[in-house]
């Protein structure tokens, strides 16, 4: 074969890279072929690398230098390869020759393309049928076996009154197939094995020995709202007892009908102040659902309604807990308490939710001029006040002027139109917003 010498080659002292220009060594050099270096001393190709780079076995030992001539040539290392690949070959041949030649084999007998399915040999005189890398079925000394290595007894179908088709495992249970009357049973005598119904080539239902269903006819999770599945405990937050959690409710604005737990990571519009309790839902028609909230730690509860896939405000229902409390309002719309009652050094006070507010004094007059009341709560607007004397033997009369919402001025006056002290009773109504 020629000498390779095509382009130059740029080379640096103690470096084991050669790079060529105008080269195309990528198949046309070899590994282990002779390099004749610009120095002139031969050196041996450990790998070719690309068409323009090689890999020296050691290091370049001449000057640095770019655009130098150079040699490339093989060598008898090509033979070696070739025969100590040649001896491989035939050695591991013959072990094959041996045992797969003459139609014996060693281990599992399987296809190419799905090598955990096939035949396997368990034991002498022994086979099983392999199907995904599990022994499916057996034969041994004339018997057959289903999902067992070593059947003792054989699959029978029998005709006795009553029993369409016994299946045995060989240990302690039976699987019976049987009838009476207009029933047909389907169960495992020992009672300690699961019963799966097929359907479609899959598994429709299974019952464990607990009496427990799982499959595809049966709810995947507590939310799975799947048409016509099985519900199970604790679905959709039903049946949940003490030592049982809730489903969570991820988003309040889409929960599905039924019970649900809210935690601090539920999205959607939840009642205000509300990070932890239990909600109902209830659906009434396509975009039209109601809900309940129940407050943990608390026996408040709240409602609201979806109409026409639009939910309205919450909505806080009232009881001995919060009947009395804080008042407040957003925009007019109460958002506290019912009623609120207070008081103070100036009186007392109730508010009410629709904004009406009531305050309340004990007061006394002066016989030099108007006392001011400071109200115990102040008014937004202020409507109607008034006043009595408290156990008067003589007939005395209250005044009010100077009305603010905040203060308000008591005269106190006698039956002969003159400035009077003594104690009285005043109230002032208006509206707190």
């Amino acid at each position: 074969m020629a000498w390779v010498s095509s382009g130059t080659v740029s080379v640096t002292n103690g470096s084991t890279t050669v790079t060529g220009t105008g080269t195309s060594w990528y198949g046309g050099l070899q590994n282990g072929w002779g390099f004749v270096g610009p120095d002139g001393r031969v050196y041996e190709i450990l790998t070719v690398d690309d068409a323009a780079t090689l890999t020296l076995k050691t290091p370049y030992q001449g000057a640095t230098a770019g655009g130098q001539v150079y040699a490339a040539f093989p060598t008898g290392s090509l033979t070696a390869d070739l025969t100590a690949s040649l001896q491989e070959l035939i050695a591991n041949y013959q072990g094959v020759y041996d045992t797969v030649g003459q139609g014996r084999f060693t281990s599992d007998l399987v296809a190419d393309n799905d090598r955990d399915t096939g035949l396997s040999w368990l034991a002498s005189n022994h086979l099983g049928i392999l199907v995904g890398g599990a022994v499916v079925a057996a034969m041994k000394a004339g018997k057959l076996g289903v999902n067992v290595q070593d059947p003792s007894a054989p699959l029978e179908v029998l005709g006795a009154p009553g029993v369409l088709a016994k299946f045995r495992d060989g240990v302690a249970s039976n699987l019976l197939v049987q009838t009476d009357g207009n029933k047909t049973t389907i169960g495992n005598a020992a009672g300690s094995s699961r019963l799966a119904l097929m359907a479609g080539n899959q598994e429709a239902i299974e019952f464990d020995s607990n009496g427990r269903a799982s499959g595809a006819a049966v709810q995947s999770s507590p939310t799975d709202t799947t048409a016509g599945r099985l519900m199970t405990v604790p679905a959709f937050g039903l049946g949940v007892m003490d030592g049982m959690t809730s489903v969570d409710v991820d988003d309040m604005d889409t929960a599905p009908s039924g019970f649900g737990r809210i935690s601090g990571n539920t999205t959607g519009v939840r009642p205000t102040g509300v990070t932890s309790g239990a909600v109902l839902t209830l659906a009434n028609q396509d975009g039209r659902s109601s809900q309940l909230v129940f407050r943990a730690a608390s026996n408040r509860v709240y409602a609201r309604t979806k109409h026409d896939g639009a939910w309205r405000q919450w909505s806080e229902i009232f009881c001995s807990e919060n009947l009395i409390g804080t008042v407040s309002h957003s925009g007019g719309t109460p958002t506290g308490a019912v009623i609120e009652r207070g008081s103070n050094a100036n009186g007392e006070y109730v508010r009410f939710a629709d904004g009406t507010q009531i305050c309340m004094s004990e007061v006394s007059t002066s016989a030099s001029g108007g006392v001011s009341w400071t109200f115990p709560a102040a008014f937004a607007a202020l409507v109607h006040y008034g006043g009595a004397a408290i156990a008067a033997a003589a007939p005395l009369f209250i005044a009010c002027s100077s009305p603010t919402a905040t203060s308000l001025l008591i005269h106190g006056w006698s039956a002969a139109e003159a400035r009077s002290a003594f104690n009285c009773k005043v109230v002032a109504i208006g509206r707190w917003f």
